[in-house]
């Protein structure tokens, strides 16, 4: 039983490989800006995100946003996602960092 469940049912295949479509639109505000996050989630993978806000980016946000598209929608992909371009952060978000943005999408 026990090989049967893990070799089936504790995988993201079964997990999400099922799960319908949906959207998330979510801001909080932050001392170093609002962010305003909207995800298009298909089977579990960001289809799409946008993200907004009042934050003092220097670069365009869209770098991030395709950072973090194909990425599975659950804390520990993107934070790893995340991590993969964290030198890019300040430069899109300002002075909003890695941990905002974590809590923004899923507190």
């Amino acid at each position: 039983v026990r090989v049967i469940q893990s070799e089936r049912y504790d995988t993201p295949e079964w997990t999400y490989g099922k799960a319908p479509e949906y959207s998330l639109r979510t801001d909080r505000r932050y001392p170093g800006g609002k962010l305003e996050i909207s995800l298009s989630v298909k089977r579990g993978v960001i289809e799409r995100c946008g993200i907004r806000g009042d934050f003092l980016g220097l670069t365009p946000i869209e770098g991030l946003e395709r950072a973090l598209e194909g990425v599975r929608c659950e804390t520990g992909a993107v934070e790893a996602a995340l991590t993969a371009v964290e030198s890019g952060i300040p430069l899109w978000l300002g002075s909003v960092g890695k941990r905002e943005l974590l809590d923004c999408m899923f507190a």
